[in-house]
């Protein structure tokens, strides 16, 4: 946040929430999405996958990087 102060950004929005069971609505909301390290730890990374989707506007994106796949996450 202090980042994007300092860059002058100021049209962005940081939470953090729990992924699985975030509820935002029906209407799409974002641009963009990133997910850094959290899919993996996600029970049901499909359902969370397709729960973000509704969040994102037409055109929208997602970005998402994990360690491993799920069954060598530590």
């Amino acid at each position: 946040r202090e980042e994007a102060t300092a860059a002058g950004l100021n049209n962005l929005r940081f939470d953090v929430q729990d992924a699985e069971s975030l509820d935002l609505g029906s209407e799409p909301h974002f641009d963009a999405l990133v997910s850094r390290w959290g899919l993996m730890f996600c029970l049901d990374p499909v359902a969370t996958l397709q729960n973000a989707k509704r969040w994102l506007r037409p055109g929208g994106h997602l970005a998402a990087a994990v360690w491993c796949p799920p069954e060598d996450v530590p």
